[in-house]
């Protein structure tokens, strides 16, 4: 009988490269290599490229920091739109991938007419 990790379904393998598509568009929204957004989230450079390349998944412990650190959500990593992602970065994410801005809700101020 075979001991270790059971292999990852497909369904799992679609997460890790989903997940670090949207880790690496923060990155490159925020304009960082590698080394220096791993610094800032507290992981080592070789975690954050197996992240970017959907070959390892942050784990538990992981995520609340990435989520704090670079101000994103969890349901931005999962895949979902902006909500819960700071405002500035939102908007640069949204810029360079169009897809995101479909779950922007923006509230609109509306002008008086004092006539």
């Amino acid at each position: 009988m075979a001991m270790g990790r059971p292999a990852r379904s497909v369904a799992d393998r679609q997460m890790m490269k989903l997940i670090g598509e949207r880790l690496r568009w923060v990155r490159e929204a925020l304009e960082l290599n590698q080394a220096d957004i791993a610094a800032i989230v507290g992981v080592h450079q070789t975690a954050w490229s197996l992240y970017e390349r959907g070959l390892r998944m942050p784990d538990q412990f992981e995520v609340p920091r990435l989520v704090a650190k670079l101000k994103i959500s969890i349901p931005y990593i999962l895949g979902d739109g902006l909500e819960g992602v700071e405002r500035e970065l939102a908007i640069l994410l949204a810029s360079k991938h169009p897809e995101l801005a479909g779950n922007i809700h923006i509230q609109r101020r509306t002008r008086t007419d004092p006539s």
